[in-house]
């Protein structure tokens, strides 16, 4: 990551750059990452961004940053059902259970239940008002 600007403790920036080693990637508890300590946050293009380079270092391949993005949409809305999910239920648990278990959600599929993690690509919307009870209007022609 190239000229990553980086606070100096006299309130000036420095440029500076890193890389990262894909190979290496897990997660942590949030205890390691507090909110004072953070000094940036990637934007939803960022995001593609790192995300192609994940599929380029996985796959050794080179694929343009729509490509990246087209690829991983159904996991960006995952994320978003997830923050949806804490938002209203206060904690994770139970998140990962109702993404996997079939249900009835009448504007995807009628009275055929499916998974909400089989339609979570292309039912953001559906999926969100089964998460927070909000009603979707759609325009009448």
């Amino acid at each position: 990551m190239p000229d990553l600007p980086l606070p100096q403790g006299d309130g000036r920036w420095q440029l500076a750059t890193y890389v990262a080693d894909f190979g290496r990637l897990l997660t942590v508890g949030r205890r390691w990452l507090p909110t004072e300590s953070r000094i940036a946050c990637l934007s939803h293009q960022g995001l593609g961004l790192l995300a192609k380079r994940i599929l380029g270092f996985q796959m050794r391949y080179r694929i343009p940053l729509t490509n990246a993005m087209a690829f991983t949409a159904a996991e960006w809305n995952e994320a978003y059902l997830m923050q949806a999910w804490v938002r209203r239920h206060r904690k994770l648990k139970g998140f990962s259970d109702w993404l996997r278990t079939p249900q009835v959600i009448p504007s995807v599929n009628g009275h055929e239940p499916v998974a909400p993690y089989d339609v979570r690509g292309g039912a953001l919307d559906a999926l969100l008002t089964l998460i927070t009870g909000a009603e979707v209007y759609e325009p009448q022609a």
